[in-house]
């Protein structure tokens, strides 16, 4: 899980960084998705050195749980708008899909017991 958290931690960081850039730098808010890629890629890292798994994913689980509370709102506005198909949608889009994608992990792996 650790692994898989870390790639997701990493992808977030990367598109935070490459929607700042493409957003043409105008708002440091783009940078949000690259701050919770890295408080869930240190929570990864915590994970394993410390040996407290399912408390520091859990953890991890809220933070990509506030990322998506936080950018689905925006995302919906942009469609009632008819601006999905924007530079700044989309990478809210990516952003959601990425926080998705590392809760369903976490949820799976919690249903398994693998935690």
């Amino acid at each position: 899980m650790e692994v898989h958290a870390f790639r997701i931690a990493i992808l977030l960081i990367l598109s935070g960084v490459a929607g700042y850039f493409h957003t043409g730098q105008e708002s440091i808010t783009a940078m949000i998705p690259s701050i919770l890629g890295l408080v869930i890629g240190l929570l990864a890292v915590w994970s394993r050195a410390s040996g407290k798994k399912g408390l520091a994913l859990g953890i991890g689980a809220l933070v990509a749980l506030a990322g998506i509370g936080g950018a689905a709102p925006r995302l919906m506005e942009a469609m009632r708008l008819g601006d999905l198909f924007t530079v700044k949608a989309m990478y809210m889009l990516v952003s959601v899909v990425l926080c998705a994608a590392y809760l369903l992990l976490f949820l799976s792996c919690a249903i398994r017991r693998k935690l």
